[in-house]
Formats: structure tokens, C-alpha cells, sequence
């Protein structure tokens, strides 16, 4: 796939230097590294507001330096902050009237990042998660191809991360290419498709940072694999009216307990979850690996009472005990082994339908 960042021999004096890196189309990359390693110097030359001393950057084959390579990019991050003394409303509709941006987009922009509520209230009252998000709004208006994200999910609250974790994959679903710096939080590096290190100004090898665990002894497969990608954009659940399958047609679960390589039905699995880099089913045997990612178990286990409840967990419903409410915006669940595993504000109203509560 081309990429869309394309960065070759890029140097900037005392900062950075030989950074050759690219990112494609559908790719959310996590470039790491320490204070002053050099980070958001390159997000501030992609975004056309410096210059480097020697190599290019492109941004959809525009250089980044071009008034026409700026309107292909969205910047987000606490160096690009927002006009304090402006409400969000505001802080939206002023960059969609430099943008051509209708207001109905504002407005759908305020809903996709739960802004709603806020609309009134000034930028300097907001909390740092809601601020967070009012950033990345405002760089999604103008719908660019690429999106340079510095530190994103830094220091804000476990639910304004999911929901600017949520968007990340959509976006890069949508197609976008996604650059994002980080001091290594891990909901950052949990979105992301690839980590790169940059230390010193220098670019480290790059690593995979979702590939699946090692492969296991296959079962016959249904095709060919999907991409390692346990944290996509949640796909529809099955409608619980759907009948399960016989159990002839059952889609047992290859994972890895130590040396072994054992073979689960679906009533055995009570929960999956994405950690470290790695997919887990939590059985009976205690968490087992395997080599699929959470989205290949979903659609694998979506006819079996499967409900992906969380972005980084998939629960078997027929092992829920009890969904807790412990904010407006803050829920879990309670299995019957006495787990608690973490529930999404944006699926609990379709699971508290499926479980008729």
C-alpha cells in the first residue's frame, strides 16, 4: 500500500537526524522516545510550521512546507492548543470557517467525540481528557488524509482514552495514515499498528506492534488471515436472536497453555483480551494465547453469544453476572468467576438490550 507520510533523510540541525520513516494508508505508527528525543520537532516539520535543515517530507506526495500539503494534514496535541477564553463550540467553528466546513459537521464532529453538553463551557474550564478531545475534533474537520497526533492519550482519564482510542481506529478504518508521539503510555501503543523509537534524534528499527503471538498447530483454516490488528474499530455484534451454531459446526479455539496446544469450544472461553502486544482466552485452564487477534476471535465467535464489550475485550454473555453502573459514563461487568472486565459507554446500551436489562 503507498504510503501516505513519506519522510527520506530528514535532518534538522541539533534535532534530528537521517530520519527515514513512512506510513500508509490505514497505518497508526507510535513514534517513542524520551523528552527532547526530537518527537514533536518532526510532527511540528510535517505540519509545515519548520523547515529541516536537509531531506523531504511529504504529506499525500505534497510538501509538507506547501499551503496545499497543510490542508491534507490534522494536527492534535497539547502544543497545538486551543483559544482558551473561546467555548468549544466556538474553538470548533472558527478553523470551519477557515476550512469551509459546514456547521452540521461541527456538530456531528461534537457528537462523534462526546463533547455534547459542553458546548457552552470555555476551553480553559475543561478537564484535560475533555480538552483532549476538543483538540482532536478540531483536527478531524477539515476530514485531512494524514493525522500527526502528539501525545494524545497523555495524563487524561480512562474514558476520554477510549473514546480518542474509538476514533484512532475508525480513522485509520477509514483509510487515514496516522502518525502519533508518545512517552510510551500504554493506550497509546495500544492503538497503534507499529512502534518506532526515536531517541536522540535518530531513528530506531522499526518493530510490529500488535503482531500476533507465535503461530500455534492449525486447525483448518477459513481463509486467508486477517491483518494483526487485536484493536481494530468494533465490528456489529450479532443480534441475539441469532441461533447458535450445532455443535458439529462449533469454531473451536486453537491457544497455547506453556508447551501445549489445546483446542477450546466457545462455552469453555469466558473472556478474551488484547494485552502486551498479544491476544488471551481466559478458560477454565487459566489465560491461554493464541495467535489470532480479538477481531478474528469476534467474528470467529459473534454466532457463539460473544459481545466485544470493550476495545481491548471480547466476554462470553453467557458469563456475565451483573453489569455495574459506577458513573454516568463509567460501567463493568461482573462475571461468575468474580472478574471484572472493563465495559465501553459506546457498547453498553446495545448489551444492556441484549441482556433485557
Amino acid at each position: 500500500m503507498p504510503a501516505i507520510i513519506q519522510i527520506n533523510s530528514l535532518s534538522a540541525a541539533g534535532k534530528l537526524e537521517g530520519i527515514n520513516l513512512a506510513v500508509a494508508a490505514g497505518e497508526v505508527v507510535a513514534l517513542a522516545g524520551s523528552r527532547g528525543s526530537g518527537k514533536t520537532t518532526l510532527i511540528r516539520i510535517l505540519a509545515g510550521q519548520m523547515l529541516p535543515t536537509s531531506g523531504t517530507a511529504t504529506i499525500g506526495g505534497v510538501d509538507c512546507g506547501a499551503e496545499a500539503g497543510r490542508r491534507l494534514v490534522g494536527v492534535a496535541g497539547e502544543a497545538w492548543g486551543l483559544y482558551e477564553r473561546l467555548t468549544v463550540l466556538e474553538n470548533l467553528q472558527f478553523p470551519a470557517r477557515l476550512w469551509g466546513v459546514s456547521q452540521q459537521a461541527v456538530g456531528d464532529m461534537i457528537k462523534r467525540l462526546e463533547l455534547n453538553g459542553l458546548e457552552q463551557r470555555r476551553a480553559d474550564k475543561l478537564q484535560a481528557g475533555e480538552a483532549a478531545r476538543l483538540r482532536l475534533a478540531r483536527a478531524l474537520l477539515h476530514d485531512p488524509v494524514a493525522l500527526l497526533l502528539d501525545e494524545p492519550m497523555g495524563d487524561i482519564d480512562r474514558e476520554s482514552a477510549s473514546i480518542i482510542g474509538f476514533v484512532i481506529g475508525e480513522e485509520a478504518e477509514a483509510g487515514k495514515a496516522l502518525l502519533m508521539t508518545t512517552f510510551g503510555y500504554r493506550d497509546s501503543l495500544a492503538c497503534a499498528t507499529r512502534v518506532v523509537y526515536l531517541e536522540g534524534g535518530r531513528l530506531a528499527e522499526p518493530v510490529a506492534a500488535l503482531a500476533p503471538v507465535a503461530p500455534v498447530t492449525p486447525v483448518t483454516p477459513a481463509g486467508p488471515a486477517a491483518p494483526a490488528d487485536p484493536l481494530a474499530p468494533l465490528t456489529p455484534v450479532a443480534p441475539p436472536s441469532r441461533a447458535k451454531k450445532p455443535a458439529a459446526q462449533m469454531p473451536h479455539v486453537a491457544a497455547r497453555k506453556g508447551d501445549r496446544v489445546l483446542l477450546f469450544r466457545p462455552e469453555e472461553i469466558r473472556y478474551a483480551y488484547a494485552e502486551e502486544k498479544a491476544v488471551f482466552i481466559q478458560t477454565a485452564d487459566g489465560p491461554c494465547a493464541v495467535s489470532l487477534t480479538l477481531s478474528d476471535l469476534e467474528e470467529r465467535l459473534a454466532d457463539q453469544g460473544f459481545f466485544r464489550c470493550h476495545r481491548a475485550f471480547l466476554v462470553n454473555v453467557d458469563w456475565v453476572k451483573e453489569l455495574v453502573t459506577w458513573t454516568r459514563d463509567s460501567y463493568s461487568l461482573i462475571l461468575k468467576d468474580g472478574k471484572d472486565v472493563p465495559l465501553s459507554k459506546h457498547r453498553a446500551p446495545e448489551l444492556k438490550a441484549r441482556l433485557s436489562l
